[in-house]
């Protein structure tokens, strides 16, 4: 029998654990690069300097040389007035939470289930050991 308890755990379902890590890091990872995106385009709101048009989920490269608006833009984003951004980017977080928790949720039952199948495991194996031994050491 496995001595090490993190390896058993993973030895009972390494489906399960492979689905709940895929999970977390390939949908949680992008949910929260959005969340800090929409956080940063509510501070560019409050820290504006004019009424123009503000770039929604704009995402540019900063590089070494380059300075100011020269930075080469990977994503474009929309261009929203200053009055409509901040309502779109609280909704936007509204709805990400809302992802977030049901994330968690699923990660939480993969987790969980996990715990039990390796839960079934052990007591399988103590019953099995427990049966096999001789009637005296029982």
């Amino acid at each position: 029998m496995e001595r090490d308890p993190v390896l058993f755990a993973w030895a009972s379902s390494p489906r399960r654990h492979a689905a709940a890590l895929a999970l977390a890091v390939g949908l949680g990872g992008p949910l929260a690069l959005f969340v800090l995106l929409c956080l940063r385009d509510l501070i560019s709101v409050l820290t504006r300097s004019s009424p123009d048009f503000l770039p929604f989920l704009r995402i540019a490269l900063p590089l070494p040389g380059h300075h100011g608006h020269e930075a080469p833009i990977l994503f474009p984003g929309w261009s929203l007035p200053p009055t409509e951004l901040p309502l779109i980017a609280l909704t936007s977080l509204a709805a990400a939470a809302l992802l977030l928790a049901a994330l968690g949720a699923a990660v939480a039952y993969l987790c969980f289930s996990v715990q039990a199948r390796a839960t079934a495991r052990l007591r399988a194996r103590a019953t099995e050991a427990i049966l096999a031994s001789p009637p005296g050491a029982r």
